[in-house]
């Protein structure tokens, strides 16, 4: 609420209103153009005003678009009066554009009249009609102006208690679809359907649908007639529709090497417009039939190596249980997997023995689906998955197999194509492979026999090789800045067996590095910060965040909690040297050490999936590096000189900012070009914004990509600003920095 200077200290402040938006819609009058329609109220929330005043003086409502001019939007502003009092003696109505923004004026004209508000009651004062240049405009939405729209009484007191009901909110197509199925989960063969639901102000609406089969490459048409099960040609599955438009798609038959298979549905009405709208693609995922099989092992190691070798032998010491495990075959992928987890339920796994003496016995295993927590190992070209939760305790010499193994989820039942025998011997001598251990190096000592299970002796332990860290008794120690990797060899006796067991110990480095910088492309000057991607647009693969760069990095969603927002995934490299050298003549070249997907917060700040706004490194050996930040439609940058990595806490010495000094970003020519590393921005430095086909340089080839996707909407590259859609915005940008080029 405003103060005024010409109120009194000592009266109370009682002066208030409510404004909002009312009644918003799109109209198209026939054979006129499509208008924006919407009334402005007031609401006085108190009953006695200062001075009895209870009469509305002059005042402007503005309305505003960020970054946009409001008159490449509408043809005009026209305004009518709601309450009688407007264009009478009191107040006068105008309505225009002003600094590209919409404003609605009441002015005072003199005279005795007044405008009485009554309390507690939304009063309509008047109705503003704005109609569209483009009928299909995607720019539809208008926010208040919060530092521009005011209200006063007839005494010149200032009034404004709150702004409401912003139109962004408005449908923004004349024709769009207001529902429409999501990707979902099939089993092989069953029968389900597809919806999509348009609306449109025409009155001649039609849904057609189309199939892919290559990721939504190419589409395909389905019969807008058919009311009855339909064959595709060239296709297994079955189709029919049903609704009043066709919308909604009924299927059957599809198999499970189709999984992936696009759906979706196209609407028109050629009452409204000649242009179509059609729904993003609905992916079916078919669940996939798996191959099991039962695998015998001495270690994890040996289990690891041994995979799909029928017949195989696991040994145990007497008084042990031999282990074996069961696994999935015939998985190609972790999206086919996450669709077998998805079917709900257990899995569960009969199996049968036979000892040595010709007894017999069998047992089931059950496992919830959702608790494995599948492990993948490479095998023939393709994936075993494997978990703990299906090994089972083999007690007794013999042979042991699987004869049944099904789920309750699926119409189908079972996913056993297959079965695998394992064979049971006792062993006098066995090896072992104990599970690797991370170490941080210059931590402290750590006890390499925790958690083994076995009874060790100081004279037991032999080190192999042991080029970086020292043995006192079980304490492993590693010098601060070592990074590689020891095997520790064990030896002792368990069960009457004599065993011997390895243990890998990785060494880290845990170095920590704090970077800043800016993309031209969503940064906002007078806010001095980014703006951020739509979470719902960020790539995602079943539950997680994937990254779009060469690591692949994934975060199940959330992202970790900031006190700024995620603007996008940023890619940081650790180089030991620069790339191309320090400049014209220098031969040597530098080696990349390290590399990670990052988060880009709002304020500029690189923050790891650990949730710290800093980098931690686990493989640099020395203290020093540069630090290069690629994005994925801006040129990199790389700091200009070499940063202090440090295991400590962040400072000035493993701090690199590259929006405050042009001079932090490394440029391999000097004073020769006048382009500089960074543009500068308003006082700021930001990388700049286009480069999207990873030349090194911006060019037209950028140029004809965002082009050639104007109007798309998603997570694309060609979207350089970070709206959510391909603009003549993104081509500007792209245009402003032709020939730019990397300076490193």
């Amino acid at each position: 609420m405003l103060l005024s200077g010409n109120v009194q200290a000592q009266t109370p402040w009682l002066d208030s209103l409510y404004v909002r938006v009312a009644d918003a819609k799109v109209e198209r009058p026939a054979g006129n153009d499509a208008v924006v329609v919407f009334d402005i109220e007031v609401f006085r929330p108190v009953r006695e005003w200062n001075n009895n005043d209870t009469t509305l003086g002059s005042s402007d409502f503005v309305f505003g678009k960020s970054e946009k001019d409001l008159t490449e939007v509408f043809k005009s502003v026209q305004v009518s009066a709601l309450h009688p009092q407007i264009n009478g003696s009191s107040l006068s109505l105008m309505g225009r554009f002003v600094l590209g923004r919409v404003q609605i004026s009441l002015a005072k004209l003199g005279g005795s009249s007044e405008l009485k508000l009554p309390y507690r009651e939304w009063v309509k004062l008047c109705q503003v009609r704005l109609p569209l240049k483009n009928p299909a405009t995607v720019e539809l939405g208008l926010v208040w102006d919060r530092t521009a729209t005011g209200l006063i009484t007839a005494r010149n007191i200032p009034i404004l208690e709150d702004l409401k009901e912003d139109l962004n909110k408005i449908p923004d197509k004349i024709l769009n679809f207001e529902d429409y199925a999501s990707s979902q989960t099939v089993c092989p063969g069953e029968e389900f359907f597809l919806f999509a639901h348009a609306v449109s102000s025409g009155e001649a609406l039609s849904c057609s649908w189309h199939y892919s089969r290559d990721k939504g490459a190419t589409y395909g048409p389905l019969d807008g007639n058919a009311s009855d099960w339909q064959n595709v040609t060239g296709q297994p599955f079955q189709y029919r529709l049903s609704g009043e438009y066709a919308d909604t798609l009924w299927l059957r038959g599809i198999p499970a090497d189709m999984s992936g298979v696009t759906f979706k549905c196209e609407a028109e009405d050629v009452t409204v417009m000649t242009d179509k709208r059609e729904t993003p693609g609905m992916v079916i995922k078919v669940l996939p039939e798996v191959k099991v099989a039962l695998e015998g092992y001495d270690s994890k190691g040996e289990f690891e190596s041994n995979l799909g070798v029928s017949g195989d032998t696991a040994r145990h010491c007497p008084g042990e249980k031999a282990r074996a495990r069961v696994a999935f075959y015939d998985i190609a992928n972790v999206s086919q997997l996450d669709d077998l987890k998805n079917m709900g339920g257990s899995v569960h796994i009969a199996y049968r023995w036979i000892n040595r003496l010709g007894g017999d016995g069998r047992d089931t295993l059950t496992v919830e689906l959702a608790a494995l927590g599948l492990k993948a190992t490479p095998w023939n070209g393709g994936h075993v998955y494997s978990s703990d939760r299906l090994e089972l305790g083999l007690p007794e010499d013999g042979k042991y197999y699987i004869y049944r193994v099904w789920t309750d989820s699926c119409s189908l039942g079972t996913v056993l194509t297959e079965y695998d025998t394992v064979v049971v011997k006792a062993n006098t001598s066995v090896e072992y492979e104990f599970d690797p251990i991370d170490y941080v190096s210059g931590s402290g000592a750590i006890n390499v026999a925790v958690g083994l299970g076995i009874d060790f002796k100081i004279g037991d332990v032999e080190l192999k090789d042991p080029a970086i860290g020292t043995l006192a008794g079980l304490d492993y120690v590693a010098g601060e800045g070592k990074v590689g990797t020891d095997t520790l060899l064990y030896t002792y006796h368990s069960g009457g067996c004599t065993v011997t067991a390895s243990r890998i110990v990785r060494i880290l480095s845990g170095k920590h590095v704090a970077i800043k910088v800016l993309l031209e492309g969503p940064y906002s000057t007078k806010a001095d910060s980014m703006y951020c991607i739509y979470e719902s647009d960020f790539p995602i693969l079943s539950d997680k965040y994937v990254s779009p760069y060469s690591d692949g990095k994934e975060w199940t969603k959330p992202f970790p909690a900031f006190d700024r927002r995620v603007v996008d995934w940023i890619y940081v490299e650790i180089w030991d040297y620069p790339p191309h050298g320090m400049g014209n003549g220098d031969t040597r070249r530098g080696v990349l050490v390290d590399s990670t997907s990052a988060l880009l917060l709002s304020d500029g700040m690189v923050a790891g999936l650990d949730g710290k706004k800093y980098l931690t490194f686990n493989h640099l050996k020395n203290n020093d590096y540069y630090v290069l930040v690629k994005h994925r439609n801006h040129l990199p940058v790389l700091s200009a000189k070499s940063v202090t990595f440090t295991a400590g806490t962040i400072g000035a010495a493993n701090t690199i900012d590259f929006s405050q000094k042009m001079e932090n970003a490394f440029d391999i020519e000097g004073n020769v070009s006048k382009q500089k590393p960074l543009k500068n921005v308003s006082g700021k430095c930001v990388m700049y914004g286009g480069h999207i086909n990873g030349s090194g340089r911006i060019t037209v080839n950028d140029l004809k990509k965002v082009l050639l996707n104007m109007s798309k909407a998603g997570y694309l590259n060609e979207d350089i600003n970070f709206d959510g859609r391909i603009t003549v915005t993104d081509q500007k940008l792209v245009n402003t920095n032709l020939s730019i080029y990397i300076k490193y």
